[in-house]
């Protein structure tokens, strides 16, 4: 079922959710315990240090610990939560307290449960973060780590990184992740980072390349930030589901979900993004951009399935090849594109192959490219005259609905070649109003069969 609204679960949903597991039961008995409540009457009284809690931390007495017994500055909270996570403590708390926790850049470690409560706003600093690649919250090559707030939120201050105080920068993500292992991100919202809400990519040691492997990101949304909603460079069985990615805007590409090797060595491998929603983001809905990789590469394998991209000022889906095609497939099944600005559909090859291709499925498109002269669907092909096969484009059972009579699909071809291409399947084209315009390119495209309708 394709994700239609903006918000999540209600809070006693959430409240719910929480109280069902017994380590989240057991580490909000820590919390209650522990420090003064955010409840009383003088808000002033924030928790105070806990020098015998955390003496129970460092002996190994308790693996559940709570940051405020680290001492709660509102003003600065840095050290309080940064020592939190560098103890011996397995689960990390993150209590509410009324006020927002203020951080400079955190970064995680190995073997942790961070858990924020519900209602917890975890903030960038005012005046901090003026390093470019300053992250909120980062990971580098840790693994088993979950990272857990349904009800909370991780807020970063976009609108200062674009002052001049700060150098100019688009990695100022809200989450980093290079090649961590075995991470679970779930029920936290990522708003107005400098960079991406959510960033996945890989870690060089020794001179190689490790891409992050065994990621879990659910119940998550990302909303107005910077570059991306969700960013994947390099991942190794990357799980996406149920996230809002709403929002984006600032600098290219502005996206929901950007997935973009930046290195022929960089893997896109069992990457799944299931039942998410891409709305009102300045760029496009959905991206998929391939230009750094080679045949050289690891296989693509990636599925989109069961999402929706809404009200993007930009193309709804979007792919790219570079000057060398990858091997592999990127399927989109049972994705509907609405309200898109631009064109439904987007293709960019600057080289084709055999051994690639991108498929749809039981995909829909309607009431798109009401802003674009170039047309529903636009495909650019190589600009290179010798190439084995041009195209590596499949539609099954998928649907495009139209406004106005106009051909439904614009190839260009640079170098004006005549011979047939590699677009094929079934679809159909669904004319609200006016006539059936029939694109004249479709004589270079005998294995796609187009159905024409009125209603």
């Amino acid at each position: 079922m394709v994700r239609d609204n903006t918000t999540n679960r209600t809070m006693s949903g959430r409240i719910k959710r929480w109280a069902c597991t017994p380590l989240i039961a057991s580490a909000i008995l820590v919390s209650a315990i522990g420090w003064v409540s955010a409840e009383a009457p003088d808000p002033p009284n924030a928790p105070v240090r806990n020098d015998e809690a955390i003496a129970r931390v460092a002996g190994g007495e308790t693996d559940v610990a709570n940051a405020a017994w680290w001492g709660f500055d509102s003003e600065d909270a840095t050290e309080a939560l940064q020592s939190a996570i560098n103890s011996r403590a397995q689960t990390v708390i993150v209590p509410f307290t009324g006020r927002d926790w203020n951080v400079q850049p955190i970064k995680l470690r190995s073997d942790l449960t961070l858990l924020l409560e519900p209602g917890v706003v975890l903030a960038a600093k005012a005046g901090a973060f003026h390093g470019k690649h300053d992250a909120l919250l980062s990971a580098r090559a840790v693994r088993r780590v979950t990272i857990s707030g349904y009800g909370a939120e991780v807020r970063m201050r976009k609108r200062d990184y674009l002052g001049t105080d700060y150098a100019k920068s688009e990695w100022r993500h809200a989450l980093a992740l290079f090649g961590v292992e075995q991470v679970r991100v779930e029920g936290l919202t990522f708003s107005r980072s400098g960079g991406d809400g959510i960033y996945v990519g890989s870690n060089t040691s020794h001179g190689r390349r490790m891409p992050c492997r065994g990621v879990i990101i659910k119940d998550c949304t990302c909303d107005q930030n910077l570059r991306q909603g969700i960013t994947v460079v390099s991942a190794d069985d990357l799980a996406i589901s149920n996230c809002t990615l709403s929002g984006t805007s600032g600098t290219p590409p502005q996206a929901g979900l950007d997935i973009e090797p930046a290195n022929e060595r960089d893997a896109i491998s069992n990457v799944r993004v299931t039942n998410c929603l891409s709305r009102g983001n300045r760029g496009s809905g959905l991206i998929v951009s391939l230009g750094r990789l080679t045949d050289a590469s690891k296989p693509v394998s990636v599925l989109i399935m069961d999402c929706l991209a809404d009200d993007n000022h930009g193309v709804g889906l979007q792919t790219r090849v570079g000057e060398v095609a990858p091997r592999g497939l990127v399927a989109f099944r049972n994705v509907t594109v609405t309200r898109a600005r631009q064109a439904g559909l987007l293709n960019l090859w600057k080289a084709t192959s055999p051994e690639f291709e991108v498929r749809f499925i039981n995909c829909r498109w309607d009431d798109i490219a009401y802003d674009y002269a170039k047309g529903p669907f636009y495909m650019e092909l190589p600009p290179v005259p010798e190439v084995p096969t041009i195209g590596g484009l499949r539609f099954d059972g998928c649907r495009l609905y139209l406004d106005r009579s106009e051909p439904f699909l614009s190839i260009v071809d640079k170098e004006q070649r005549s011979g047939p291409l590699d677009v094929k399947g079934d679809l159909t084209v669904v004319f609200k109003q006016g006539k059936i315009v029939e694109p004249p390119i479709l004589a270079r495209t005998p294995k796609l069969h187009v159905d024409y309708v009125r209603p």
